[in-house]
Parts: C-alpha cells; sequence; structure tokens
C-alpha cells in the first residue's frame, strides 16, 4: 500500500534531482548533450538550444566556472527552486567587458517547471551588479550625472 503522499514526494524527488544534474553536468561538466536530456524541446525562454548558448557563452567568458548549489527546494506541483553560487576567473569577454583576471563570485535564485522529467520553464534572478562590479565595469545609477 502506497503512503498518502508518497506519489508527490517521489515525483519532487525526481525534478530535484533532474535540476541538480543540470547544474552538475551542463554547467559544470560542460556536457551540452544533458541540455538535450534535461530541457524540455518548448522550453522557455530560449528552448535547449538557448540554453546550450547560454553554457558557452559562460565558460567562454569564465572558463573555470562552476556552480555551488546553496538550497534546493521542491514546492508546489511540478515547481523546483534552486539558490545557488557561482565562482569563475574572468578570462574572456563578458557583455561587452575585456578580459581582466578578476576572481569573481555572485549568487542567484532560479525558479524552475517541471513536466515528464524535463525542465520546461525558468525563471532567474542573480546579482548581476555585483558581478560587473568585481569585473571593474563602471556601473552609473540611471538619472545620475556620470
Amino acid at each position: 500500500m502506497t503512503a498518502p503522499g508518497e506519489d508527490a514526494q517521489s515525483r519532487a524527488e525526481t525534478n530535484k534531482d533532474v535540476v541538480r544534474r543540470y547544474y552538475e553536468e551542463a554547467w559544470n561538466g560542460r556536457d551540452l548533450a544533458a541540455v538535450d536530456a534535461l530541457v524540455a524541446p518548448d522550453y522557455q525562454p530560449s528552448g535547449p538550444e538557448g540554453e546550450k548558448r547560454l553554457i558557452t557563452g559562460a565558460h567562454a567568458a569564465f572558463p573555470d566556472i562552476s556552480f555551488t548549489i546553496d538550497d534546493l527546494l521542491a514546492a508546489e506541483r511540478e515547481t523546483v527552486v534552486i539558490r545557488w553560487t557561482a565562482r569563475g576567473t574572468h578570462q574572456g569577454k563578458f557583455r561587452g567587458i575585456p578580459p581582466g583576471g578578476a576572481q569573481a563570485t555572485w549568487t542567484g535564485i532560479t525558479i524552475y517547471r517541471l513536466a515528464g522529467g524535463q525542465l520546461v520553464a525558468g525563471w532567474s534572478k542573480s546579482d548581476q551588479l555585483g558581478l560587473l562590479q568585481q569585473l571593474g565595469a563602471s556601473v552609473v545609477a540611471p538619472g545620475r550625472p556620470t
């Protein structure tokens, strides 16, 4: 006999494993084939090819980039929330900033929706201002004189 909620709990753990694999294999392991396995063809906002471009671009700017999973939470239905920390050395052009060799650390939170064992949508917020400051970019608040 199955305990109440056991199927939901099992699905939640499976979904967390998908997200964990995405970061470990695709991001940290540079395995773009993992993107094809873990990201649905209609993934929003960019599809698997957009995710591959994002990963490839990040590795071009930060060849040693690595993500640490700080928290991984299964929420209601098919949702997984991850809080992560990224670290890397700025050795390639990033958002128009030439490589300077700076060691950078930044954090973010991403919410994923999953279906059928794949990522189908993702929403992410990260400390881009802090990252840009670590890279030596001059950042001016809107409406302020330069």
